[in-house]
């Protein structure tokens, strides 16, 4: 596994035109005494994995706790998208946390 890979997220976000919040927890790549830094501030990626699929909107990274949240909008219905983010810890360790994201119609 690549340096830093702490597992793997999943999200059904409900709709192309909602907007849902992603969640990164790095909870188990940090040791006591470690957190997240806000500066250099997170830095959260994303490839649409479905071919013409619109790219999603990513909002600004909020750091809470051993969490980093991001609003997620936009995209096309149906499609996979790769997400990943990465981060500075306090301790100098950089850790990245990714996944997939697979937009669905709302029931």
């Amino acid at each position: 596994m690549p340096e830093g890979y702490v597992g793997t997220l999943k999200v059904d976000l409900q709709g192309n035109i909602e907007s849902d919040v992603v969640t990164f927890d790095f909870v188990n790549s940090l040791v006591a005494g470690d957190g997240i830094l806000g500066s250099p501030a997170p830095q959260v990626a994303q490839v649409a994995e479905t071919t013409g699929a619109a790219l999603l909107t990513l909002g600004t990274p909020i750091i809470s706790g051993t969490q980093v949240l991001v609003q997620v909008t936009g995209g096309t219905l149906g499609a996979v998208y790769s997400v990943s983010c990465t981060i500075q810890t306090a301790l100098g360790k950089r850790r990245v946390a990714s996944g997939g994201i697979k937009l669905k119609a709302s029931r």
